[in-house]
């Protein structure tokens, strides 16, 4: 019985385990989009930093299905930052940052950017750079989320 229950395991692995070429291309569009991002909020002292997120992040996103990857960047503010000033500079950054590609503004508990690099999607969200349990937004767990997985 446990030899077919390892053999099932081991076809459902290859069918849902991210290949590695999809991988190295799904890289190279996070780190440019990062990169671009960093670039734009150098000199912002209202920002604490830039991560990426989402299941790319993670490692958990499926085989196959590459486009529907969640790339998120992450851009972290300083909790004191006012709410509108928070919403409006996430999107200024976000669109500063791929512009030249397709992009929009999208909604959770806030506005964020969404925009399609290099075929990929890839949403660049702000957050507060707070505690775990401090949260003044819903992204805010993101970042401690992915680090949570990945230990």
């Amino acid at each position: 019985m446990t030899g077919k229950i390892d053999q099932i395991l081991g076809e459902a692995k290859k069918m849902v385990v991210p290949d590695r070429a999809a991988g190295a291309r799904l890289r190279r569009v996070a780190e440019k989009v990062q990169s671009k991002v960093e670039e734009v909020v150098k000199g912002k002292g209202e920002i604490t930093g830039v991560t990426v997120g989402g299941s790319f992040a993670k490692d958990t996103w499926l085989r196959g299905k590459p486009s529907e990857v969640d790339i998120d960047i992450f851009v972290g503010f300083s909790p004191e930052v006012e709410t509108s000033r928070f919403e409006q500079l996430g999107l200024n950054v976000g669109r500063e940052a791929v512009r030249g590609h397709k992009h929009g503004k999208k909604y959770a508990q806030h506005p964020y950017t969404e925009a399609v690099v290099d075929g990929f999607k890839v949403n660049i969200v702000p957050y507060y750079d707070v505690e775990p349990g401090a949260w003044k937004s819903a992204a805010d767990r993101s970042v401690h989320h992915v680090t949570f997985v990945k230990e």
